[in-house]
């Protein structure tokens, strides 16, 4: 495993490994705002994979999309 040293005192990083699963889905949930839908698994899943299930449109975005946008 690698581990990364922040610059913050006492904190230390690594990659992101399936077995975190659950632990990020109760962070992202336990921040979100009222009415915002509950993060699934297939959405973070979605996240990791750098995949948007939103209309680049609908942002009002246009033109060339960055190498690292996909879109579905």
């Amino acid at each position: 495993m690698v581990v990364y040293v922040s610059p913050v005192l006492g904190v230390s990083l690594r990659p992101y490994v399936p077995a975190d699963q659950t632990a990020v889905l109760e962070l992202i949930n336990a921040d979100r705002l009222r009415g915002q839908p509950a993060v699934t698994p297939a959405m973070l899943g979605d996240a990791l994979g750098a995949v948007s299930r939103i209309s680049l449109r609908e942002w009002g975005v246009g033109g060339r999309l960055a190498a690292w946008d996909v879109v579905t």
